[in-house]
């Protein structure tokens, strides 16, 4: 199962499809609450997620899954790992992290990342090729 960061959609696993299918993995991704075709949560946050993810599982007959975030994903697809219901039947077997959203002022942050949000522009102009 796969978590997009935000301003991606269930869309992008198209990506991986052809990898995926070489491999044998079935590879699903659903929207976040108000991302793509879901509609927002009133107040759920990151349990009834969890709960709407088991409930997918248990209509997909899932036996198995890993679970993979980026981004701010990365938050979603903690709260399943950590939901007690899929802990306990064991069906998310694995879990990975790309990139995973921190807050800024989270101790290991870079300090140009914190710099970052008080000159995004400058800071995207130096990153561009050919600029130093």
């Amino acid at each position: 199962l796969c978590f997009f960061g935000v301003g991606w959609s269930r869309y992008l696993v198209l990506l991986f499809d052809d990898a995926a299918r070489r491999l044998g993995l079935r590879v699903i991704a659903c929207d976040r609450p108000g991302f793509g075709r879901s509609s927002p949560a009133a107040g759920g946050g990151f349990a009834a997620f969890a709960r709407d993810v088991e409930a997918l599982c248990a209509t997909l007959r899932l036996r198995r899954v890993a679970l993979w975030g980026h981004s701010v994903g990365c938050a979603y697809a903690a709260a399943c790992a950590l939901h007690e219901p899929l802990r306990r039947r064991r069906l998310a077997a694995r879990l990975a992290l790309v990139s995973p959203w921190v807050p800024l002022d989270s101790p290991g942050v870079p300090l140009h990342f914190r710099a970052a949000r008080f000159f995004p522009h400058s800071l995207a102009a130096l990153a561009a090729p050919g600029a130093v």
